[in-house]
Parts: structure tokens; sequence; C-alpha cells
């Protein structure tokens, strides 16, 4: 348990640290987006250390318990720590989605112009087309969104059987079944999102700045 306080704290000052990279390379303040997601995502994760806090208390605590065994607590504890790790991960997730709807609706001429309803999917499908990101970062971003959908609309049963390597793990998804993990999981794919959406902002910037430099050069 002590593991995933760790983890939660390493996410909470990460999130501070890219927040802080973003607004230096963007010229704005902290909470001005797109620099302002990781501020969202850090408050997420204040809240998600205060409650896992009072679940590293009751596990050291498990010996005072009704349950049948002390085993049996700390998996009932372990348990409610995902719930709440599904509940941050989600909410980090639309943060995200917001962020990357928001810019591109700030600037559509960075890969075009979206038609239709603007949905994380496509500016990320956009993104890999016009080389804002690359092919294993497109299958890891469909990763993401594929979890949050399945967290979201269904329940966490999964529609489809796929298969998706992060730097720190790998997410198995079989179809009819429901999403199965172990406490560091969504702490390690959410890891890789604060890489990837940083990645992402910092690149459509500088294409931004490569098409205005290229403009001036003619």
């Amino acid at each position: 348990m002590r593991d995933i306080l760790d983890l939660t704290l390493h996410l909470r000052q990460k999130s501070h640290a890219h927040g802080e990279e973003v607004a230096k390379s963007l010229g704005i303040s902290l909470h001005e987006m797109p620099a302002g997601v990781f501020a969202m995502i850090f408050n997420m994760h204040t809240l998600m250390l205060e409650l896992l806090s009072h679940y590293f208390c009751a596990w050291n605590k498990a010996t005072e318990t009704r349950c049948p065994s002390i085993d049996e607590t700390r998996k009932q504890n372990a348990e409610r720590v995902i719930l709440i790790q599904k509940m941050i991960f989600v909410q980090t997730m639309s943060s995200v989605e917001y962020c990357c709807k928001d810019y591109i609706k700030s600037y559509p001429q960075k890969i075009g112009q979206i038609k239709g309803r603007i949905y994380l999917s496509k500016i990320i499908e956009e993104s890999k087309r016009h080389n804002v990101i690359s092919d294993s970062e497109l299958t890891r971003w469909k990763g993401a969104i594929e979890l949050r959908n399945t967290l979201v609309h269904n329940n966490g049963i999964s529609e489809k059987t796929a298969q998706y390597s992060y730097p720190r793990c790998h997410l198995k998804l079989t179809k009819n079944k429901m999403i199965r993990g172990n406490l560091k999981q969504f702490p390690y794919i959410t890891d890789w999102l604060l890489d990837a959406t940083k990645s992402w902002i910092l690149e459509m910037y500088k294409k931004g700045h490569e098409m205005n430099g290229f403009c001036l050069h003619i």
C-alpha cells in the first residue's frame, strides 16, 4: 500500500512539473489552457492522496475488524482503492480530452479542420496523420481511450479483445470480461498519459511555430 501512496505522490508532483514546463514553453500562466490541464490533474491526485491516506491507515489497523480475517479486510480495501483509481483515471482522461478539444478549437489550422463533433479519438488520429505523434503512441492513446470508454459506458466490461503495451505495464482487454489489473495499473497508465499529453501539447505548439517560420522565410 505504501507503494501506491508513493506512486500517487509521484503523479501529483509530475503533474505540477509538467504544468510549469508547458506554461514556461508557451509563455502562459499555470492555470491557462493548455497548461491548465496539469493543474486539474494535480488537484485530482491531491484528492486521491487524501483518500488513499485513509486506506493506508485502515490497512495498518486491520487487526481490529469484524471481517473473518486481516487478509479479507485488506482485499476489500484494495478493491475500494482500485475503484477510487478508476474514478480519478476517468476524470483525468476527461480533463485531457477537454484540453485537446479546446486547443484544436483555438488553433484548427495545426492539424486541419475536424468535421462533425470533435472527440479525443479523432484528434489523436489526425495528430498521427500530421506526424504529431508516432505509430506506437497512437496505439497507446487508443488503449487509454478504450479503457476510459469501457469504464464509463460498459461498467468495465470490454467489448473487444486487445492488448496495449505501456512503458511500465500492459493493458489486457478480453471481450465480455471485466477489466482486471493490480493496484499499480491505473497509476502506471496515468504516468504515461501525463508524458504523452505534455508531448502532444509541445509538439502542437512547435508545429505552429514551424509553419509561421516557413511563411516568414518565403
